[in-house]
C-alpha cells in the first residue's frame, strides 16, 4: 500500500503531466514554469486525439496575480476519474506561490466530503500516518487533510520541514527521515559498487581509472572516472567520464554520476547530469541534493556568497545561498562578485551592482573589468579612432582622469595587482587618429603613470617585481615600478616570483633565482652550450607552492624543496602542485590519478 500512497502524493502532478514528457512539479519551482506547464497540459488534455475522440473529463486553468507576481496557478478537473480513489471527482488544484516559487499545493474537492476523503486515506495509507499527517515513502513530503474555510474537503501537499511540523512528531519524523536517507545512501553505494564490480575482476584491482581529480575544497575533492574501460584496458586516455566527490578518507560521499561538475565552494557544487541539453545545471549540497530545487540554463560557482545563473529567457542574475535572486535577472552578461561588486551588462553596456542587487554604477561602459585592489578598469567608446580607458572606484567615480596621465595617453592591459596596473601608452602624442601606443608601463592608484619603450612584453607585479621581456634579443628579466631593470634580462624564459623564488631558463635548462637575481637552485643553467653536463637538466619546472616545486627531467616528474633537494624522486608520469600538503599524481605502474602527501605516501590505496 505504501507504493500506492506515494502515487497519491504525486499522481495529481504526474497524471496531469504524464503526457508532458515526464515533467514534474516540485516545491521551489519557478512560478512561470508552473504556469507554462499547467497551460500546456490543460490544452493538450482537452484537444481531440488523432481519431477525433475527446476525454470524458474536462480541464480548465487560471492564474491569480498579486502586485504583478503570480500568486496562484489553478487547474480544475470536471468528471475526472481518480485511480487511487476509484471515483469520478470534480476538484481544483491550487499551486500556491511565495516569492515567485511554488510553496505548496492545495487540492479541493467539490463532490467528495471531508469524511469520505479521510476514509480513503485511513483505509489505504494508515501505515504512512504520523500524527495527523500522511508522509511519502521517503518522508520528504507530507499531506494534511482538513475542511477549508470555503467548506471544501482539502488536502494540502508540502515539503517536509522539521521545524514546521507539530512539535509532538518532529523528533520522530527527523529520526525516520535520517534513517531513510542513510539507507538510501547505502543502497546507492551498493548499486554503484555492484555496477563497477566485474565477476572476473581481481577484488584488489581498481576497476575504473581516475581520469582526473581536483584539489580538496570545502573538505571534498572532485574526481572523474572512466566508466567505459576497466583498469588495465587500452583506452588511449579516453572514455566516458563521470564525476563524483570523495572525502579526506578517499571514500565517495557523492558517487560519480555527473557528466560535468565543479569543486565545492561555500558548501555548494555546480553539476549537470546531461551536457547535451540546456537548462540542466544545478547546485548540490554535500549530500548530493539539488538544494534549490531549480535547474539553470547556465551557472557559475559561488563567489563571495553569490552565484551567477542564466534563466530560460537567456538573462543572467545572481542568487544567494538560499537560492533567492537578489534582483530581477535582466542582464545579458555578468561577472562574478569581487570585492563586493559584480559587473553586469545591460543593453550592450557594462555597469556594476552591489550585493543587494542595486546598480551602484549604471551600465554605461564599452568594457569593464572586476574590481581589484579597490579599483576597476573600464573603457568608453568615443569614436572609431579612439576609446577612452580609465579606472573607477567603488563610489562610481573615476579614481583619476581617464585616458591621460600628464603627457601619457594610455590604454589598459591588465587590472591592478600589487599596487600597479599594466598599461600601454604613448608619450607626447596628441589625441588624434592613428595614435600609437608604442610603450609599456604601469600606473599607480594615484594615477601616476610611467611608460617606456624597449619592451617586447611586460607583466603584472608579483611579490614586488614585474617580469619583462626585452624587445632586442627577447631576453627576460625583472623590473621595478620605475621600469628599471633590477634583475638583468639574461634568461631565455622566466616565470613570476612565487614564495620568494622565480623560475628561469637558460640553454633549455631551468633553475630558480631569488629577488637579488642569484641562481639558488640548479646553478648549472649558466654553463655554456659547450660545457659537459654532469647532471640531467631540468626540462621544465613549476612555480613553488606549499614550499615545493615540480621538476621534469628525463621525461619523469618529481618534487624539490627550496634547497633544491628531491623530496619525491622523478618517477611520476603526472604531477600537480601541492596545496595544503596534498598533491595529485600519476605513477607509471598505477592506472589513473591519486593523492599523495609530502612524504610521497599514496593516501587512498583502494579508492576506485
Amino acid at each position: 500500500m505504501r507504493k500506492i500512497f506515494k502515487v497519491i502524493l504525486t499522481v495529481t502532478v504526474l497524471l496531469i503531466f504524464g503526457q508532458a514528457k515526464s515533467q514534474t512539479i516540485e516545491v521551489g519551482q519557478d512560478a512561470t514554469q508552473i504556469k507554462t506547464l499547467i497551460e500546456w497540459t490543460t490544452k493538450d488534455h482537452n484537444k481531440p486525439d488523432s481519431y477525433g475522440n475527446t476525454s470524458n473529463s474536462y480541464w480548465t486553468w487560471d492564474v491569480k496575480y498579486y502586485n504583478g507576481k503570480i500568486e496562484d496557478v489553478i487547474q480544475c478537473y470536471q468528471d475526472q476519474y481518480l485511480i487511487d480513489f476509484r471515483v469520478i471527482a470534480n476538484y481544483c488544484k491550487h499551486y500556491v506561490m511565495e516569492n515567485g516559487k511554488l510553496a505548496y499545493v492545495l487540492t479541493q474537492f467539490d463532490n467528495i466530503s471531508l469524511e469520505k476523503l479521510k476514509e480513503f486515506y485511513s483505509d489505504n495509507y494508515s501505515a504512512d500516518k504520523i500524527g495527523e499527517l500522511y508522509f511519502s515513502d521517503d518522508l520528504e513530503h507530507y499531506t494534511k487533510i482538513y475542511l477549508a474555510n470555503n467548506g471544501l474537503a482539502t488536502k494540502e501537499w508540502r515539503k517536509t520541514i522539521i521545524a514546521e511540523l507539530p512539535s509532538n512528531i518532529q523528533q520522530l519524523v527527523k529520526t525516520k527521515q535520517t534513517t531513510i536517507r542513510t539507507e538510501t545512501k547505502t543502497k546507492q553505494k551498493e548499486e554503484f559498487t555492484a555496477k563497477l564490480t566485474k565477476e572476473d575482476a581481481d577484488s584488489k584491482e581498481r576497476q575504473y581509472t581516475i581520469l582526473t581529480c581536483d584539489n580538496f575544497s570545502d573538505g571534498l575533492a572532485l574526481v572523474g572516472i572512466d566508466t567505459e574501460h576497466k583498469a588495465g584496458e587500452m583506452n588511449y586516455g579516453y572514455g566516458k567520464k563521470l564525476f563524483g566527490y570523495i572525502n579526506d578518507k578517499g571514500e565517495y560521499v557523492i558517487y560519480p554520476k555527473y557528466e560535468k561538475a565543479f569543486s565545492f565552494i561555500d558548501g555548494f557544487a555546480l553539476v549537470t547530469t546531461n551536457t547535451r541539453y540546456t537548462n540542466n545545471w544545478e547546485f548540490i549540497n554535500k549530500e548530493g541534493i539539488n538544494i534549490f530545487n531549480e535547474n539553470f540554463t547556465d551557472a557559475r560557482s559561488f563567489s563571495e556568497g553569490f552565484a551567477a545563473v542564466r534563466m530560460k529567457n537567456g538573462n543572467y542574475g545572481f542568487i544567494d545561498k538560499t537560492g533567492e535572486f537578489i534582483s530581477n535577472p535582466i542582464y545579458q552578461e555578468v561577472g562574478d562578485f569581487k570585492e563586493g561588486f559584480a559587473r553586469v551588462k545591460f543593453q550592450e553596456k557594462w555597469g556594476y551592482i552591489d550585493k543587494t542587487g542595486k546598480e551602484i554604477i549604471y551600465p554605461q561602459f564599452t568594457s569593464a573589468y572586476d574590481f581589484s585592489e579597490g579599483l576597476a578598469a573600464v573603457s568608453k567608446f568615443v569614436n572609431y579612432h579612439y576609446t577612452e580607458y580609465g579606472f573607477i572606484n567603488k563610489t562610481g567615480n573615476y579614481a583619476f582622469p581617464a585616458g591621460k596621465s600628464k603627457n601619457i595617453t594610455y590604454k589598459i592591459k591588465k587590472d591592478f595587482y600589487g599596487g600597479y596596473a599594466l598599461i600601454s601608452g604613448a608619450v607626447n602624442h596628441a589625441l588624434a587618429y592613428g595614435l600609437d601606443y608604442n610603450g609599456l608601463g604601469f600606473i599607480s592608484k594615484e594615477g601616476k603613470a610611467k611608460v617606456k619603450g624597449g619592451f617586447k612584453d611586460l607583466f603584472s607585479f608579483s611579490e614586488g617585481l614585474a617580469l619583462a621581456q626585452k624587445a632586442v634579443g627577447h631576453k627576460y628579466g625583472f623590473v621595478n615600478e620605475k621600469l628599471q631593470w633590477t634583475i638583468s634580462p639574461m634568461f631565455d624564459d622566466a616565470g613570476h616570483f612565487s614564495e620568494g623564488l622565480a623560475k628561469v631558463k637558460i640553454n633549455s635548462n631551468w633553475g630558480f633565482i631569488d629577488k637579488t637575481g642569484n641562481i639558488v637552485i640548479n646553478k648549472s643553467i649558466t654553463s655554456s652550450n659547450t660545457t659537459l653536463q654532469t647532471n640531467a637538466p631540468f626540462d621544465d619546472v613549476s612555480d613553488f607552492s606549499d614550499g615545493i616545486a615540480i621538476v621534469k627531467t628525463r621525461n619523469k616528474l618529481g618534487y624539490i624543496d627550496k634547497t633544491g633537494n628531491w623530496i619525491i624522486k622523478p618517477e611520476l608520469v603526472g604531477a600537480k602542485p601541492f596545496k595544503n600538503g596534498i598533491a595529485r599524481v600519476k605513477y607509471s605502474d598505477r592506472k589513473g590519478w591519486n593523492f599523495i602527501d609530502k612524504n610521497g605516501k599514496v593516501l587512498f590505496e583502494n579508492f576506485l
